[in-house]
């Protein structure tokens, strides 16, 4: 959540330099972090790190928006977990992408 609302916030800035306005707003599985970014203080938490009250200040400042996505609509985890292969199809597919079983013409026959 820290990382992403960091580079979310980076290239708002750019985009900002740019004369372009958009919202920043996340998309999280995990119902701990989403609980943590959109509280405002500790809580009932012992233990936290700084930056996570950074990135409340971000979410209660109205900077960001963060919603909570079903574990299986995270496009995140393509590349971060290993997935059985439909799922990888079905989350590749819902980016834009088709996998396509074929050789290449200038592919070495073997």
């Amino acid at each position: 959540m820290v990382s992403g609302l960091c580079q979310g916030s980076g290239e708002l800035s750019t985009l900002h330099d740019w004369g372009i306005t958009i919202p920043m707003i996340g998309f999280m599985d995990a119902t701990t972090g989403l609980a943590l970014g959109s509280r405002h203080g500790l809580g009932k938490v012992k233990h936290i790190d700084a930056v996570f009250l950074w990135a409340q200040e971000v979410v209660t400042s109205g900077r960001a928006k963060l919603f909570q996505k079903p574990t299986a609509d995270m496009l995140a985890d393509l590349f971060t977990k290993p997935l059985e292969a439909q799922r990888m199809l079905m989350l590749l597919s819902r980016m834009g992408y088709s996998f396509v079983e074929a050789r290449h013409h200038l592919a070495l026959d073997i």
